[in-house]
């Protein structure tokens, strides 16, 4: 299939809220991977008839007419007769680049308003899960957005050992340092690896040890409105779940085990 050979260039189907009014941006991100397949083979081809396109693609001639019909009415494909023919071709390489580049500002457009929805307006919670290696990897940057330069957080370095890994997280704090993001942490005796992350000035980290008793297998982290949930080793995956009630209800949680866990020295 000549889409394999070739990135999908928009493939954008979104939809916006805008107060209580919905506002579909899908019109302007129709094309999609199947209808890039069609134009490149057209390309390829120069001109074609639909069940040629059809035969080119292992797909039925209906569906072949039915998809080039929509591509000639975004003005993506134009059509000719020769007798009894109808041969269909690509609209040059630039008019594509043209097209492409007007659903480029669209999206910019688009923005503010796609941005308002993902981060919610505060009235209901939005819950986003995040799966595997990459998704952990994920929701370790979303923390770094924290807006008061405040993380709390409850970590199992055993597990953030193996996931996201080490390397990944000496990144990481080099980047929340970098912010000047400050971190107050609790972790657990049973579940440290060796004596690194100590609390330090330089690092911008307090760290203290709960009672023996508690052991904190996942990690959780607490900013802006947001908890962040991440698993173990065994089932790495992330959550992010912003609501205000549940962040005060988790910081509250934190600051309870912060004043009976043990104070540790500070380096640096």
């Amino acid at each position: 299939m000549v889409a394999k050979k070739y990135p999908v260039l928009f493939g954008v189907k979104q939809t916006t809220v805008v107060g209580t009014q919905k506002c579909f941006a899908t019109q302007h991100f129709a094309f999609t991977k199947r209808k890039i397949s069609h134009c490149l083979e057209l390309l390829q081809l120069g001109r074609a008839t639909a069940s040629e396109l059809g035969v080119a693609l292992n797909i039925p001639r209906t569906t072949a007419l039915e998809i080039l019909t929509q591509l000639q009415a975004q003005g993506l494909v134009i059509s000719t007769t020769s007798g009894r023919k109808r041969l269909f071709s690509a609209t040059t390489p630039q008019h594509l680049e043209q097209h492409f580049s007007y659903k480029a500002q669209v999206a910019h457009s688009l923005l503010p308003d796609l941005l308002s929805l993902f981060q919610g307006d505060g009235t209901k919670p939005t819950v986003r899960v995040f799966e595997g290696l990459n998704g952990v990897r994920r929701v370790f940057e979303e923390t770094l957005h924290t807006k008061n330069k405040l993380l709390r957080g409850v970590l199992s370095m055993e597990d953030l050992y193996a996931v996201p890994g080490k390397k990944f997280m000496d990144s990481y704090i080099a980047k929340r340092i970098a912010k000047g993001i400050q971190l107050q942490v609790v972790r657990s005796h049973t579940k440290e690896v060796e004596e690194i992350w100590p609390s330090s000035a330089q690092e911008l980290r307090e760290l203290r040890y709960a009672p023996k008793q508690y052991t904190f297998p996942m990690t959780i982290y607490v900013f802006n409105k947001t908890v962040a949930l991440l698993g173990t080793k065994k089932e790495p995956f992330g959550v992010l779940i912003q609501s205000e009630g549940l962040a005060t209800t988790m910081q509250n949680f934190f600051d309870l085990l912060w004043s009976v866990s043990q104070v540790t020295k500070k380096k640096g």
